[in-house]
């Protein structure tokens, strides 16, 4: 079964690299919807190939699991809203900013970051998310390594951390950054 798995997986990152050079080397003549639908393909790819858990909760997050300890045993629980720390969809339209086109195994690390997941509660996330002007352009209220600026439990270590850790925040290329800082409003 896992090696059914990695063969799926595999397929699917070298299908979506695929596209991503496509993107690459035809996206300054791309009208915007076609700009947006290579981005959202993305997304839905990351969304396919399932998150990885940061296990970083935020505080909003937190109350919705010490809700649920308190709910009556067979009564349903409310889930955390599982945010990609670092948009997926942002994180494609950066990379075809830069100078050059990825290498598929530079693809993958891009690919594998964007499956990165924090838990919110559904206005946290709503607040963090990025917006898209008149034209169709994405708008930023802050940088990614700024927006969280909340105390997160990291209920691996058991830990409280305020804003997003510094391993977290290494992950998050510059480049990004630096396309973000275009974004901001």
């Amino acid at each position: 079964m896992v090696r059914k798995d990695c063969m799926m997986y595999n397929s699917l990152i070298e299908h979506v690299y695929e596209d991503y050079c496509r993107a690459y080397d035809n996206w300054s003549k791309l009208p915007k919807f076609s700009q947006i639908k290579y981005a959202t393909d993305f997304y839905s790819a990351v969304k396919q190939a399932g998150n990885i858990d940061t296990y970083l909760y935020s505080p909003g997050a937190k109350e919705i699991l010490r809700k649920n300890l308190e709910r009556e045993k067979g009564t349903a629980k409310k889930l955390t809203t599982k945010d990609h720390f670092i948009s997926p969809r942002m994180l494609f339209i950066a990379s075809m900013n830069l100078d050059y086109k990825m290498t598929l195994e530079q693809f993958t690390d891009m690919f594998n970051l964007a499956r990165h997941v924090i838990h919110t509660n559904t206005k946290e996330n709503r607040d963090v998310t990025f917006k898209r002007n008149v034209n169709g352009d994405i708008t930023v209220n802050a940088l990614t390594i700024e927006k969280y600026n909340w105390q997160f439990f990291d209920s691996d270590n058991s830990d409280y951390t305020d804003g997003l850790p510094d391993h977290i925040i290494d992950m998050i290329p510059d480049w990004f950054t630096d396309y973000e800082k275009t974004c901001l409003v």
